[in-house]
């Protein structure tokens, strides 16, 4: 994550508009100011991917290894039973909370870089 928020600075750094505004003579904090707004849309957009990716993933793993009941294990447990219904049950909330989470992102892209919410 660090890795590509540095090739993401980096390749804002070098564009023509941070040029501008370092020749018109803006301190170091307006400069970096310009540069994270504009870098931070795809930083975003990958940071959300992954947190969800990551805890719809937890929330499997720690329920099974540890034998905690709730979400992962009542899933878990109707796959293995072949309990269709609670299998797509589980499918839809799981899709669903990827939507809402991709339509907070967009919303959270939005706010950061305007020209996104005018396309």
């Amino acid at each position: 994550m660090v890795r590509y928020a540095s090739a993401e600075t980096a390749a804002v750094v070098g564009t023509d508009f941070v040029k501008l505004v370092r020749a018109n003579g803006a301190p170091p904090r307006r400069v970096a100011a310009h540069v994270l707004r504009n870098a931070a849309a795809p930083i975003v957009a990958l940071f959300s991917i992954r947190v969800l990716g990551a805890l719809l993933l937890g929330v499997y793993l720690v329920e099974a290894a540890l034998g905690m009941p709730g979400f992962g294990l009542v899933t878990l447990e109707a796959i293995r039973d072949r309990d269709a219904a609670v299998v797509l049950a589980a499918t839809l909330i799981t899709s669903l909370l990827g939507v809402l989470g991709t339509l907070a992102e967009d919303a959270v892209t939005a706010t950061l870089d305007p020209r996104v919410g005018s396309e």
